[in-house]
C-alpha cells in the first residue's frame, strides 16, 4: 500500500467538468482514493479520455458515478460499484 492517508471524496448531485484527463500513479501520496456520490454525479470531460490508473497507484473506489469518457485502468486495483462508463470500449 501507498505511503499516506485514505482520502475520500463525496461528490453532491451535478455535472463535473475536467478539462484534463484525471491520472493517478506512482505520485498519488494516498494510501486509498475512494470517489463516490450518492446523488449520482456525472464525471465528463471534453478529452477522449476522463480518468487513466497506471502502476503504483493506490487502490481506488469508484461509487456511485457516471463517467462519460473513457477510462484506462493500466495498473494498480480500482473498484467501482454502481457506476456507469459511457464512451468507453473494452
Amino acid at each position: 500500500m501507498a505511503a499516506g492517508v485514505l482520502t475520500i471524496v463525496q461528490l453532491g448531485a451535478g455535472l463535473y467538468m475536467f478539462n484534463e484527463t484525471i491520472c493517478l500513479g506512482g505520485h498519488v501520496q494516498a494510501s486509498e482514493i475512494q470517489l463516490f456520490s450518492d446523488a449520482g454525479a456525472v464525471l465528463m470531460t471534453e478529452q477522449p479520455t476522463l480518468l487513466t490508473v497506471d502502476d503504483f497507484a493506490p487502490p481506488i473506489q469508484l461509487r456511485g458515478l457516471h463517467l462519460r469518457a473513457q477510462v484506462h485502468i493500466n495498473g494498480s486495483q480500482v473498484r467501482m460499484n454502481n457506476c456507469t462508463v459511457q464512451h468507453s470500449y473494452a
